[in-house]
């Protein structure tokens, strides 16, 4: 029986891709950089969604070029693979980041803050693998959806600061 293989993590974004992450910035510690992307949010467009599409589709290729059984989409859409997705939830916070230590004390940084109830709003993850399911039959093979283990991380706490509705 042969061992599938596929990927994990950020691909590396085409140099066409104007989303603001960590990498491009240069720092993981830096609030600038969750402040970037709330400024890309605000100026985001169909023309945006298409660039992205074709950012994904090539990301695709690349991996299957490379012999990945089963490609994902590189998180291309994404500025930090926890932040996205608490986008797309009420109770975060990313105007009034907190600061963190994580790692015992290895890492630092201002983060989004869980102010009130967590909870899920429009479905998102949808829209993000729709172009995966069209690669997926343009080559004949399976292509893993986003975030896929993101409930785990997200419930952990690891990377969100918490604190009471009377703190905000």
């Amino acid at each position: 029986m042969a061992l599938l293989t596929t990927t994990i993590g950020s691909f590396p974004k085409p140099t066409y891709v104007p989303t603001p992450d960590w990498f491009r910035m240069g720092n993981t510690t830096d609030e600038r950089v969750v402040n970037a992307y709330s400024d890309y949010l605000r100026t985001f467009d169909t023309e945006m969604e298409k660039v992205l599409d074709r950012a994904v589709q090539e990301i695709v290729k690349a991996q299957v070029e490379v012999g990945i059984d089963i490609p994902t989409d590189g998180e291309v859409r994404r500025e930090h693979y926890i932040n996205y997705h608490c986008r797309h939830v009420d109770g975060v916070d990313f105007e009034r980041l907190t600061k963190r230590s994580m790692r015992d004390g290895g890492w630092v940084a201002r983060v989004p803050t869980i102010r009130s109830k967590f909870q899920a709003r429009e479905p998102f993850l949808v829209r993000d693998f729709l172009p995966l399911a069209f690669t997926s039959l343009s080559i004949s093979r399976p292509v893993c959806p986003p975030g896929r283990t993101m409930s785990a991380k997200i419930t952990s706490g690891v990377i969100l600061a918490r604190t009471s509705i009377a703190d905000s």
